[in-house]
C-alpha cells in the first residue's frame, strides 16, 4: 500500500487495515513454516506496510 493512500485513510479505516494486514502476515508466516512461500520478500513488505500504517495511525491520534 502506498504512503499517499495510507495518509488519506481515516482512523477507523487505518485500524481495520492494520488488522487485515496483521492477519495476512500471520497467514504468510504459517504458510512459510509449512511450505516455503513463493516470494519470501512479501513477508518483509507486509511488515513494513504495517509499520507505516501504525506510524500514520499514531500521528493522526496525536493530531486529534
Amino acid at each position: 500500500m502506498e504512503l499517499d493512500k495510507i495518509k488519506e485513510l481515516n482512523l477507523e479505516e487505518l485500524k481495520a487495515t492494520i488488522i487485515e494486514e496483521e492477519a495476512r502476515l500471520e497467514s504468510l508466516r504459517y504458510n512459510n513454516v509449512i511450505s516455503r512461500v513463493e516470494n519470501p520478500a512479501k513477508i518483509r513488505y507486509i511488515k513494513r506496510t504495517i509499520a507505516r500504517l501504525k506510524t500514520i495511525y499514531s500521528q493522526k491520534l496525536k493530531q486529534g
